[in-house]
């Protein structure tokens, strides 16, 4: 620290000046600057911009869009649980859904659903035009529908419901 010191007094500084800077206060207080400003990067919301205009721009945080993706994902019968991650790369909104689902379900028939779902809501209700991939993955079945197992005649009725509900 004394050859900080000693630069700054040869640099035309007065000694106060070049006390002040080698103080415990002034590192402490550069040091807080410099972890506000890195949580402010790392930290901010993401927006996501649903339109433009020439009044200026419509923007979502990503907390309303998840709002909306677990209302909707909510409403799909054969869902037990879910969890949704949304990655923004290169303007492109990437969608993950991971859901848990009764065991008696046509896995494909009711992944489809929540893909064609999602993708009519986020293009047609809010306008959104820039959707990557809906990915949906399933990532077990509930313990619920194992004690409530149904015989293989429940399931199909089951399935033509989903699929009624699809058309």
């Amino acid at each position: 620290m004394l050859t900080f010191a000693m630069i700054n007094m040869n640099s035309g500084l007065s000694k106060y000046a070049a006390q002040f800077v080698t103080s415990d206060y002034f590192i402490g207080a550069v040091s807080l600057l410099a972890l506000l400003f890195f949580a402010k990067i790392f930290l901010k919301k993401h927006w996501i911009l649903v339109s433009t205009s020439r009044f200026g721009k419509v923007r979502m945080s990503r907390r309303a869009l998840y709002a909306i993706l677990y209302g909707l994902i909510n409403n799909i019968q054969g869902i037990c649980g879910r969890r949704v991650r949304l990655t923004i790369r290169h303007g492109k909104i990437y969608i993950n859904i991971h859901i848990k689902l009764d065991i008696c379900c046509n896995i494909p028939a009711l992944s489809e659903d929540v893909q064609v779902r999602v993708s009519n809501v986020l293009s047609n209700d809010l306008g959104l035009d820039n959707i990557g991939k809906i990915n949906v993955e399933i990532s077990g079945f509930s313990p619920k529908s194992y004690r409530d197992h149904r015989p293989k005649e429940a399931c199909e009725t089951k399935v033509e419901h989903t699929l009624d509900e699809i058309n």
